[in-house]
């Protein structure tokens, strides 16, 4: 006797699953450029922003690993921060 739950996989031509990786490609890219306008469009977002970048060139940037201890980062990154 045949369960009655439905297989969930479905097949698809090749040529429908590139369109719709395509398509959700789109979608993507759209959405990272309505982000960026919107950040852009934010002039206190874009003053703190500048103002941090100015302040990480004059060397004013926070103690990383007091701020990792801080927020409970682990390290179990590569990187040696």
């Amino acid at each position: 006797m045949r369960s009655k739950q439905k297989d969930k996989n479905i097949t698809l031509p090749q040529a429908t699953f590139q369109k719709m990786l395509g398509a959700m490609n789109a979608v993507e890219d759209a959405r990272e450029n309505i982000e960026d306008f919107l950040m852009l469009s934010d002039k206190k977002l874009m003053a703190e922003l500048q103002r941090a970048r100015l302040d990480s060139i004059k060397g004013k940037v926070g103690d990383w690993r007091a701020l990792k201890i801080r927020y409970g980062v682990s390290n179990h990154s590569n990187r040696n921060i």
